[in-house]
């Protein structure tokens, strides 16, 4: 029996975050991430890839959707978007905008307030994906301290792009989205913080 309870964004992150927690040995989840032009609804980052997650709450429209796929796809290994009980009725609408690549969760709720996470469709490599977009995720000192770690030169001269080609002509692809991976997991924000 469907639910008469409309999910809400909120609602939908629970569950979906606490099922990645469980079960990824290593992950960090970044909530609300510039990609782009796209705020990412959340960012997951394993040990070796970047997983966009998109939601779509019983509130929501698809209006946005075909821009964010396109910022999602520039940026992510892979992606989800992560739906509730309005959009599962609405999948041919989905599949006009969604590549066959990306993955779909749903998140239902019945009449008690029990929520429920299903897997629609499993996510796929990201054809679109490019790690010279992932390493501009990457802070100016991240990027240094890799170049530095990977004996590629000196850094003072060098700009956020400039560093972020010098690792990418010189580290194999693979290599270098672990190091992305890495320290996007190991990142810091205190260093932001007042004294």
């Amino acid at each position: 029996m469907k639910s008469s309870l409309k999910l809400k964004d909120a609602d939908m992150r629970d569950i979906l975050f606490s099922h990645y927690e469980d079960s990824a040995s290593k992950l960090r989840i970044f909530e609300e991430f510039c990609i782009g032009k796209t705020r990412t609804d959340a960012l997951m980052v394993t040990e070796n890839e970047l997983i966009g997650i998109e939601f779509k709450s019983d509130k929501d429209t698809l209006d946005r959707l075909a821009r964010q796929v396109k910022d999602y796809n520039r940026f992510c290994d892979k992606n989800y978007l992560v739906i509730g009980q309005h959009f599962v009725e609405k999948q041919d609408s989905l599949s006009e905008i969604l590549p066959d690549f990306w993955g779909i969760y749903s998140v239902t709720m019945n009449d008690n307030g029990e929520k429920s996470l299903t897997l629609l469709r499993e996510a796929n490599k990201n054809p679109k994906c490019r790690i010279k977009n992932q390493l501009k995720i990457l802070w100016r000192a991240e990027l240094i301290r890799l170049v530095r770690a990977n004996k590629l030169g000196g850094v003072t001269a060098y700009n956020k792009k400039e560093l972020g080609d010098k690792l990418y002509k010189n580290i194999e692809k693979d290599t270098l989205r672990e190091m992305i991976c890495n320290e996007l997991l190991e990142r810091d924000y205190s260093i932001y913080e007042e004294k």
